[in-house]
């Protein structure tokens, strides 16, 4: 399932990243990577979204999910 994911969150960002739907489709990458076992880039991809997308809810999921990653890495 995660491969799919993938092509998906890709396909979205590339023919997509001038909308609305651009921090949607990085938090589901960055959640793919950490889903991967590549933790330590999905928690920089999440504070990337925190920061570019300040007051956007994808923004306070992605802080969430940093949090989550952060807790289960021992940081």
């Amino acid at each position: 399932l995660k491969v799919p994911a993938r092509v998906y969150f890709e396909r979205v960002r590339d023919e997509y990243g001038e909308t609305l739907l651009l921090p949607r489709a990085l938090l589901g990458l960055a959640m793919c990577d950490a889903l991967d076992g590549r933790r330590s880039e999905a928690i920089a991809q999440l504070k990337d979204i925190e920061t570019r997308f300040a007051g956007h809810a994808e923004a306070t999921r992605a802080a969430r999910e940093r949090a989550r990653l952060e807790r289960k890495r021992g940081t």
